[in-house]
């Protein structure tokens, strides 16, 4: 049997988890390809995560360190980008957090 040259690599799949921490300043401590995260009203934060990231939504886990849990949390997007906007009943804490791919 003979092989013929190898292609050229295709391009790069989506990541299937990122993780990181939030500041209660809604910044990421440290930066993180396509991942933003913006103040989202006086006790929240959005975290948008760039469609390129993920396939299908992303399963996403907030863990808050020294504060109490969400208040609320929204998540929705398509292949585009995900986001989920989050708040607490007061300013919020640094929260770790995990954005894994779903199965479909």
């Amino acid at each position: 049997m003979t092989w013929g040259a190898t292609g050229p690599q295709g391009p790069a799949g989506p990541v299937h988890q990122v993780t990181g921490v939030i500041l209660p300043s809604c910044e990421l401590q440290v930066p993180i390809a396509g991942v933003s995260v913006t103040t989202n009203g006086p006790n929240g934060c959005t975290i948008s995560f760039d469609g390129s990231l993920f396939t299908f939504a992303p399963l996403l886990i907030l863990t808050p360190i020294g504060g109490d849990n969400p208040t609320s949390i929204t998540e929705g997007g398509d292949a585009g980008g995900w986001t989920a906007n989050y708040s607490f009943a007061s300013s919020p804490p640094l929260v770790n957090f995990i954005a894994s791919q779903a199965s479909q």
